[in-house]
């Protein structure tokens, strides 16, 4: 190879390297969105009986997980950065990227409902919030996450 063509190789790597992020950037990007993913169903998950069980409800356990939810649902708005919206690696649908607008508002909608759920006064009304903190999730995913294969 020519010294030219050496010197050419060489400065369109270091523009590829400087002008996209490093797959090891996107992979920590993903692991870091699947976590906090993950953070938010294991407080929904150990809420839901919490929720549905006949006895005294344990407030404290509920505002704990409620709080997990509001930190993460606002952590997740900054993970979702554009930068990486071609991973492979992730169960994210392109559409977050192309709609951040109503996703991040989901997201905010999310918070505001931990909050709610957290704070509420009585069962029937932890009942009803949780419900709607739950459809929220639900709707979010069935928009944003890609379908599984079978």
């Amino acid at each position: 190879m020519t010294r030219s063509g050496v010197v050419s190789s060489i400065g369109f790597l270091l523009v590829i390297s400087i002008c996209s992020p490093s797959l090891g950037q996107m992979q920590r990007s993903v692991e870091a969105r699947q976590m906090s993913m993950k953070e938010l169903g294991r407080a929904m998950k150990t809420t839901t009986p919490l929720v549905a069980a006949t006895t005294p409800i344990d407030q404290a356990a509920v505002r704990s997980n409620m709080a997990k939810i509001v930190k993460e649902s606002t952590r997740l708005q900054s993970l979702f950065a554009s930068a990486d919206a071609g991973s492979t690696s992730s169960t994210a649908d392109a559409r977050i990227w192309t709609n951040k607008r109503d996703f991040d508002r989901r997201l905010v909608e999310l918070g505001s409902l931990a909050k709610a759920v957290g704070a509420a006064p009585s069962r029937d009304r932890l009942t009803s919030d949780f419900g709607k903190l739950t459809e929220t999730c639900r709707s979010c995913h069935r928009i944003y996450r890609k379908k599984q294969s079978s």
